[in-house]
């Protein structure tokens, strides 16, 4: 049991732990640019010696994705753009396009791209269509969107000269995924990969779907496991509050899998938004339960805390503003009185309480770390975009 437990408190820091598959350097080099995808170096071509990958054209027409079309009149843009970036410029449809070469060694060999963005696009590689995610269009009743996700497709260079990727892309509704759901993303982004590491990330994220499933399953039949003591035994309070803290656990673990498994924006979205209500759910279920193993009163504290988490849920889907506040605060008088709470039991000698304060410290470690991570890697240019 206290095994149990112990996984119980350390699997949130695990869940929040998981990285980004691949991280991604840049280095300038005169006035191009050398990427490093994964060991596959390619070499832009810029315009007017700017460092944005990307040159942009309103409007539709397919001669824009000819290799020898004229397109010295565009302007730089970066392609992973935001709803302030699209003010003026982008009104739901338009072309992007890429110069690139690449390196004698990987002449002849297929490179894997995978593409993201909350819109339609069709890609071309020097006129030749190459992948199409959806169905284009400028207005919202004719575009079908759609997000990629883990879709991969390949190109082929077959010498050293330059090549054009041009993409015809829309997101015609953007205007409503911000006001609806605070969407801010606009725009796409394409990432290159060698066959090789295609192959490992599918593995990878087919294991991690299986583990996430499999955790999510064995939370979920132990919390209905508590919840039919519960019912059977109504004194036993713990077991409802213990129900409760699983299962939202349960439903972390899996929200991230049933995501994947959707391909339309709107969907996706809808489900991230009313899923919001799950981590303060989970954190106000935690506070709870500690206090029912270790103080057996709830005192002003914890009524306080409980005032923030239904705060936070009118804030989100009432009003729709001003969540964001009372979610940190949440987070962060959550995890006072949890350390307090384990502080006060672990002197006391309470069954279990050293446990419990593993957990604490489990989250207290990463939280440093992760804060770390980021100053020094920002610092030194490490996380970076590539759009």
């Amino acid at each position: 049991m206290r095994i149990c437990c112990l996984v119980l408190w350390l699997l949130p820091t695990f869940l929040l732990a998981v990285p980004d598959s691949l991280v991604y350097r840049l280095k300038m080099v005169d006035h191009g640019l050398n990427l490093n995808f994964n060991g596959v170096n390619f070499s832009f071509v810029f315009k007017d010696d700017n460092t944005d990958l990307w040159i942009y054209q309103p409007g539709d027409n397919y001669k824009y994705a000819l290799r020898n079309y004229n397109d010295q009149s565009w302007k730089n843009f970066s392609s992973d753009f935001d709803t302030d970036d699209a003010e003026g410029k982008f009104t739901g449809l338009g072309w992007f396009r890429l110069h690139f070469r690449a390196g004698k060694e990987f002449v002849g060999k297929p490179f894997m791209i995978r593409a993201s963005h909350n819109g339609a696009s069709e890609i071309f590689l020097d006129g030749t269509l190459a992948q199409t995610f959806g169905h284009v269009a400028a207005d919202p009743l004719e575009e079908i969107a759609e997000q990629p996700g883990d879709v991969f497709f390949p190109i082929t260079v077959n010498d050293t000269l330059e090549y054009v990727i041009a993409v015809r892309y829309s997101n015609a509704s953007f205007k409503t995924y911000e006001k609806k759901f605070y969407v801010e993303r606009v725009g796409f982004s394409l990432r290159f990969y060698q066959f090789e590491d295609m192959l490992t990330m599918q593995l990878m994220t087919r294991f991690q779907h299986y583990f996430f499933i499999g955790i999510s399953t064995f939370l979920f039949a132990l919390a209905l496991v508590h919840l039919m003591i519960f019912l059977f035994e109504r004194s036993r309070r713990f077991n409802l509050y213990h129900s409760f803290f699983v299962i939202s656990l349960s439903l972390l673990f899996l929200l991230p899998v049933i995501t994947t498994l959707l391909d339309r924006p709107m969907a996706i979205f809808r489900l991230q938004y009313y899923s919001d209500a799950l981590i303060p759910t989970f954190f106000i279920s935690a506070l709870t339960l500690l206090y029912n193993l270790f103080q057996k009163k709830l005192n002003k504290f914890y009524y306080i805390c409980l005032g923030v988490y239904l705060l936070t849920l009118i804030m989100k889907y009432v009003f729709n503003t001003g969540a964001g506040f009372f979610y940190i605060s949440l987070f962060f008088m959550m995890y006072i009185g949890s350390t307090i709470i384990s502080i006060k039991a672990i002197r006391r000698n309470f069954r279990g309480a050293k446990i419990v304060g593993v957990g604490v410290l489990g989250v207290t470690i990463f939280t440093i770390l992760a804060l770390l991570a980021v100053i020094i890697l920002q610092d030194k240019g490490l996380i970076l975009s590539i759009v």
